[in-house]
């Protein structure tokens, strides 16, 4: 009889074409050499389940083949969402540390309706109870816009999710949400160097609306992270391993999606830390 997984649940959401699908298609697919050249990385990630599985088979048919991944679709029955389980062990010098999570990634459409709709369309709103249940130890929300332009929209986002949140009685109390704000495609050379201090360097330089409101309401229980999926050439070669395609969504407007460049150098950055945030509360001392 095989053991059922079990493992903390954390949420994911975001904007259309954020990355949030292609992170998790990363954190499927992580040899132990991919991160660092001549080196076993500390971290070995092992993914559970029929869903985990397909996403790592993705990976070989599509992200390696220069192909992009179909996004997440709204599903009118929540209980068809993709339920993504990871078990990642983690090298210490004096031992190991596991962390087993049950992750659940939802539609670009959600995240995209805080921006617009006031109050939430019925749909919507059973999104967010399910997201912000009493079982949820914490959210990730990827971002992938940092010009200043994106502020206003990504800071009434924001501030509906927090509602949201006080709603949901996940705000404050004996059983606050951790949340951890990273921005995705963190490559781009107009913010890769402000991924050592992404909070600094890129939330407040960047999006000084959005990181105010979210540190004025969430105190010690939100960070704020820097993530590339497909990550740069090579260390001494800093150009985004991704190229850049136009397409026509199903609205028929214009969107930019990423493909992987370089297969041979694929090295993420920045995929585990929030993650360690999500399940421990604390910040990793080292990492990518």
């Amino acid at each position: 009889m095989v053991k059922k997984f079990t493992g903390e649940i954390i949420t994911i959401i975001g904007p259309k074409n954020s990355g949030k699908t292609t992170y998790l298609a990363g954190l499927a697919d992580w040899p132990q050499k991919r991160t660092q050249i001549g080196k076993n990385s500390p971290y070995l990630v092992e993914p559970f389940g029929e869903h985990g599985q397909k996403l790592r088979q993705e990976v070989y048919e599509k992200i390696l083949e220069g192909a992009y991944l179909k996004p997440t679709e709204v599903k009118s029955n929540l209980n068809d969402l993709p339920r993504y389980m990871f078990n990642i062990k983690i090298q210490r010098l004096f031992g190991e540390e596991n962390i087993r999570l049950v992750v659940r990634d939802y539609p670009g459409e959600i995240y995209n309706q805080l921006a617009k709709a006031s109050p939430l369309p019925q749909l919507e709103q059973e999104y967010m109870k399910e997201c912000l249940k009493a079982d949820v130890i914490g959210c990730l929300i990827v971002l992938d816009k940092w010009e200043r332009d994106n502020d206003i929209t990504y800071s009434e986002a924001m501030r509906k999710f927090i509602t949201e949140m006080d709603r949901e009685k996940r705000l404050t109390g004996s059983n606050p949400l951790r949340i951890a704000v990273a921005m995705s495609k963190c490559e781009r050379g107009e913010i890769w160097p402000g991924r050592l201090d992404p909070e600094t360097d890129i939330f407040s330089t960047h999006l000084p609306g959005t990181t105010q409101i979210l540190k004025s309401k969430l105190k010690h229980n939100v960070k704020f992270f820097a993530i590339s999926t497909y990550g740069v050439l090579k260390h001494n070669d800093p150009r985004p391993n991704r190229k850049s395609e136009k397409r026509k969504d199903s609205e028929g407007q214009e969107i930019e999606l990423s493909v992987l460049r370089e297969k041979h150098d694929w090295h993420p950055y920045g995929m585990i830390a929030p993650l360690y945030w999500l399940s421990k509360g604390k910040a990793m001392q080292h990492g990518v």
